[in-house]
């Protein structure tokens, strides 16, 4: 019984220190941060004790970077190996990891920066929504995901750690952060070309953004509605596309289903920020930014139809979605207990995509949670 209620359990107990964590925050900076620390640490540990069966890949290639890194005088060794393919960074945290003779605490480590990654990510709307909702939200959307896509989950971390640089209008750090992010996960680029139109978009007037807004969401649709014919034609007219075929056009092999649960909640959200845009809630430059970021992350899952890649990218959308998404709903238009209503709405239907795809479906093989016996591999 304690396997089925494992996450709930984990869920609920970091969320509560995350909570307390924040009510310290202004009466003493080092309880907070030994609160918010004990929480990631949880969470890693959770991550780091597990069984070898929990986790797609863990097997596929989580264990075989972590023996390359096991038998590596130093981490460069990568570069003449097997495992060139791997990030960088990552084969780094497995190379430290080697020096405990540990493959548990190679999953500590990388469940440790992702999280690290994201607390630092939300911790600078922490005035505008509580730290313990947007935690509890990435731990419901994110946690067992990235039990199996470790890298791509470290990737869309570092992601929504490198939003406060267009807040801030420091392109030589997005710049930074996006060569650090390519070491993560290369599909990181895409959403680093994403961050860099953000920028380019905040730093235009209010008028401008509506024009742009206007302008990109036909865009998006109508390449949504022709991506197979496009796709294909590239295919054809370029032959080193040829290798990418199987993510796209009429042979496709990689391509993901379209859920109903997932545009559901997505159709929620922009439902929401329109309303805040009518009530005058919050501020414009928000509510633009969000929609884009929404508009994005419509695109790339209906694009998941045709290619399982768009459907990767989407991730890098939701994250960054996560503090935006409780900033709104913890807006003064709102009486509390109207707030209070609305973000547990918001959380329970987070939770129920949890459980629809990691219990219903299976998805990341997550489920239920089995603590380490004996690793063999």
């Amino acid at each position: 019984m304690f396997d089925y209620l494992f996450y709930p359990l984990l869920f609920i107990f970091t969320a509560l220190l995350f909570w307390a964590a924040q009510i310290f925050y202004d009466k003493s900076r080092i309880v907070f941060y030994v609160l918010s620390y004990a929480a990631i640490v949880v969470l890693a540990l959770a991550a780091g004790l597990r069984d070898n069966s929990i986790g797609t890949d863990i097997r596929i290639y989580g264990y075989e970077v972590y023996r390359s890194a096991l038998y590596s005088v130093h981490p460069i060794d990568a570069a003449f190996k097997d495992i060139s393919w791997i990030e960088p960074f990552f084969f780094l945290l497995s190379w430290i990891a080697s020096l405990f003779d540990s493959y548990g605490v190679a999953l500590f480590l990388i469940m440790f920066v992702q999280t690290v990654f994201v607390f630092y990510g939300v911790k600078p709307y922490m005035h505008r929504a509580p730290l313990w909702m947007m935690m509890l939200a990435y731990e419901f959307l994110f946690f067992n995901l990235t039990l199996n896509q470790m890298r791509q989950g470290i990737a869309a971390a570092f992601v929504l750690l490198s939003m406060r640089y267009i807040e801030k209008r420091n392109l030589k750090m997005l710049l930074l952060m996006a060569v650090m992010g390519f070491f993560w996960h290369k599909s990181s680029a895409v959403a680093f070309l994403f961050l860099f139109g953000l920028y380019v978009y905040r730093g235009l007037s209010e008028e401008k953004q509506k024009i742009m807004l206007a302008v990109i969401v036909p865009v998006c649709v109508v390449s949504v509605a022709f991506f197979s014919i496009i796709l294909e034609s590239i295919i054809q007219s370029i032959p080193i596309m040829a290798q990418y075929a199987g993510y796209g056009g009429t042979n496709a092999v990689f391509k993901s289903g379209l859920s109903t649960i997932d545009i559901g909640s997505r159709m929620l959200m922009l439902f929401l920020t329109v309303f805040m845009y009518f009530s005058k809630a919050i501020e414009n430059k928000y509510i633009y930014v969000f929609l884009i970021i929404l508009v994005a992350d419509f695109a790339s899952r209906f694009l998941g139809i045709y290619t399982y890649f768009a459907t990767r990218i989407s991730y890098y959308f939701v994250m960054i979605e996560i503090p935006y998404v409780f900033m709104m709903l913890n807006s003064e238009v709102f009486e509390r207990k109207t707030k209070n209503a609305l973000c547990v709405i918001m959380l329970l239907c987070f939770a129920f995509m949890s459980f629809w795809n990691n219990v219903h479906f299976g998805h990341n093989e997550t489920f239920p949670y089995v603590m380490e016996s004996e690793k063999t591999y």
